[in-house]
């Protein structure tokens, strides 16, 4: 648990993959996470969480998962994004991607992506500031 916690405050961008080994979506989603993790070299940590685990029940409360698989971007403990169900590399890597603008764009403000009716692809370029503003990561390019 101590552990979890130690990751995701750290400051490089950790996607935390939550997941049961009976779920049939999680499985379909194992090889995507996988990709994902060796093709971006670096570029964001990942881990992934069991949500039977005894070890991790506490953390798997804190956030709130109620279905799985469930991935969630984290950077210094802030959420920036979340998603339930299965998603494809290519919208993960996108998100990664959106990601990495904004924080360059933001200059240290804290971010977060807010979920857009399940479109992936809108979730990952709609930013909320701290403040309530709300940029267009497609206008701010």
């Amino acid at each position: 648990m101590q552990d979890l916690d130690k990751i995701i405050w750290r400051d490089a961008l950790t996607l935390v993959d939550f997941f049961a080994s009976w779920c049939g979506p999680c499985r379909m989603m194992h090889p995507v996470v996988d990709r994902f993790k060796e093709e971006m070299h670096g570029r964001a940590d990942v881990y992934k969480v069991d949500i039977d685990d005894r070890d991790t029940a506490e953390f798997t409360a804190r956030y709130r998962i109620a279905s799985v698989p469930t991935l969630i971007f984290f950077r210094r403990g802030e959420v920036l994004w979340r998603s339930s169900g299965v998603i494809g590399y290519s919208d993960l890597a996108g998100v990664l991607e959106e990601l990495e603008k904004t924080d360059q764009r933001s200059s240290g403000r804290p971010v977060e992506f807010t979920a857009c009716g399940g479109d992936v692809g809108r979730a990952a370029r709609d930013v909320v500031g701290t403040r309530g503003e709300v940029d267009d990561a497609r206008t701010a390019a």
